[in-house]
C-alpha cells in the first residue's frame, strides 16, 4: 500500500515486512507469514499522538507489535494513492487483502470558521488499544470491550492488586525489570509492553506508569508494587506517596497551562 512516496507498506524480496517512510526504505526483518492473515499498521507523525500536529516520526506495527520506528520528518506530497503494486506499475502483490483503511487523529478543529465556513474536526488522540483493529479483536477475545481499565496491567480482563504477588503486580514487576522496548534505537510502546505495565504506551515501564497506577488505585497499586519481590528499585511506600503527590501537581499545572 502506497500513500504517496512518504508512507508505504511493502514486502521485501526476502519475504519480510518493509516500511517506507520519508522515501527511505526500512526492512523490519520480520518474516511475512504465508497463507495466514496478518494485520499491519503504519503511522506518520508519531511525535504527537495527542494533537496530531507533527510530521516527525513513524511507526509500523505487525499484529500489535512495533517493528519499525524511523525518526525523520516526512514531506508533503500529492503522489497518487496505490494499492497492490508500485505506482510506476509492476511488482504486483499476489494474495488477498481485506479491510484496508486510512485514518487520521488529532485536533483539526478551529474556533473560527474557515474560508468556506468549515470548522474542522477534532478526531481525538491516537490510542493503540482502540485504534488498532488487531489489538481490539484480541482484547475482545479476552472479554475486554472499549478502553481497558488502566489497572488491568496484564490485560486479562480483571484487576488484581490484592497482594504483592498478585497477577497485575507481577506483570508490572516483569516490565519494570525488563528495560525499554527499543525499536530502531528508541522506546516504542505496543501491545506487548502494555501487558507488562507500560500503561502510557511510551515503550518504558517507569515511574510515570507507576504513578499513574498509584493514582488510579488510591495508593493501593503503588504499595503492593513497592513491597513485591524483586523490586528493590521501586520507591518505598513513603517515597511513593511523595512521588504520587508530585505527579498530581505536575498534572494540575499542565492542565492549567493548556486551558489559559
Amino acid at each position: 500500500m502506497i500513500d504517496t512516496q512518504e508512507h508505504r507498506i511493502y514486502i521485501s524480496d526476502q519475504a519480510t515486512w518493509g516500511f517506507l517512510f520519508d522515501n527511505d526504505r526500512f526492512d523490519t526483518g520480520v518474516a511475512v507469514a504465508g497463507n495466514a492473515w496478518t494485520h499491519v499498521m503504519a503511522l506518520g507523525g508519531t511525535s504527537d499522538l495527542e494533537g496530531g500536529g507533527s510530521a516527525f516520526g513513524g511507526a509500523m506495527f505487525v499484529n500489535g507489535t512495533a517493528v519499525s520506528a524511523p525518526q525523520f520528518f516526512y514531506d508533503p506530497s500529492t503522489t497518487e494513492f496505490s494499492v497492490g503494486g508500485g505506482q510506476e506499475g509492476g511488482n504486483f502483490y499476489t494474495g488477498v487483502m481485506d479491510d484496508l483503511s486510512v485514518f487520521v487523529w488529532g485536533d483539526n478543529s478551529d474556533a473560527e470558521p474557515g474560508i468556506e465556513g468549515q470548522l474542522g474536526t477534532d478526531y481525538g488522540p491516537f490510542n493503540l488499544l482502540t485504534d488498532n483493529d488487531w489489538v481490539v479483536a484480541e482484547l475482545q477475545s479476552r472479554g475486554i470491550f472499549g478502553t481497558p481499565d488502566i489497572l488491568d496491567v496484564n490485560l486479562d480482563g480483571s484487576v488484581d492488586f490484592s497482594s504483592p504477588t498478585s497477577a497485575d503486580v507481577a506483570a508490572f514487576v516483569t516490565g519494570w525489570r525488563g528495560g525499554d522496548n527499543l525499536v530502531d534505537g528508541i522506546p516504542v510502546g505496543d501491545f506487548g509492553t502494555r501487558q507488562v505495565g507500560d500503561v502510557n504506551l511510551d515503550g518504558s515501564v517507569d515511574l510515570a506508569d507507576w504513578a499513574a497506577l498509584n493514582l488510579a488505585s488510591n495508593g493501593l497499586a503503588g504499595s503492593m508494587i513497592a513491597t513485591a519481590p524483586n523490586t528493590s528499585t521501586v520507591p518505598e511506600p513513603t517515597a511513593a506517596a511523595m512521588l504520587a503527590a508530585i505527579a498530581v501537581l505536575f498534572v494540575g499545572i499542565g492542565h492549567r497551562r493548556l486551558t489559559t
